[in-house]
């Protein structure tokens, strides 16, 4: 009679082998400098945390897939004052005066979509900011004659901005909300 495992170590002690009817079960920390392929099925029901600078890839064909009642949590940035940069990724809320202050917006990543807004600290007179681009390179709108190095936010006009990075060098914005239309339009 012959037993084989369904977790071994394979000859030469470089891989550790889970057979697709084995089961890796952790209570601890897994620790991973490198890169990992999953062909199986991975379960989390603790927290799962890709590190500062890593990255999870879905292979193409591949899905992420979540539940109903899941969320994706974006972080969200505030800049009060023109020394914040603000980032590529996620929810900015900018504070606008009527002076109109600049804020410099970091270049944009490819597929990676940001999402601006603006906040007025007193009601009357119009609060504007201004996003200038990092580098006269970088464009919001990527489409040809339509494109700028500022984007100004004003209460009585553009109040929030969805945009996407098409490159490392444009911005693709993708919707905004306005005083006058009271929703989402798109700006093609």
């Amino acid at each position: 009679m012959t037993y084989q495992t369904k977790v071994y170590r394979a000859h030469g002690g470089a891989e550790l082998v889970i057979t697709s009817s084995g089961t890796l079960t952790m209570g601890g920390t897994m620790t991973t400098t490198g890169t990992e392929t999953n062909t199986g099925t991975l379960n989390i029901s603790g927290t799962g945390n890709v590190a500062s600078g890593g990255t999870l890839n879905v292979a193409s064909g591949g899905t992420l897939a979540m539940a109903t009642g899941s969320v994706v949590t974006l972080p969200v940035q505030t800049a009060a004052t023109s020394a914040t940069t603000i980032t590529n990724y996620g929810i900015t809320n900018v504070t606008g005066t009527t002076a109109g202050p600049s804020f410099t917006i970091a270049a944009p990543a490819a597929g990676v979509f940001k999402f601006i807004s603006l906040t007025a600290t007193s009601s009357g007179a119009t609060h504007r900011a201004i996003l200038v681009a990092p580098t006269t390179t970088v464009t919001f709108s990527g489409i040809a004659g339509d494109e700028g190095n500022t984007l100004t936010l004003a209460s009585s006009a553009m109040h929030n901005v969805a945009m996407v990075g098409l490159s490392a060098t444009a911005y693709r914005i993708v919707g905004v909300y306005t005083s006058t239309n009271g929703g989402l339009s798109a700006t093609s």
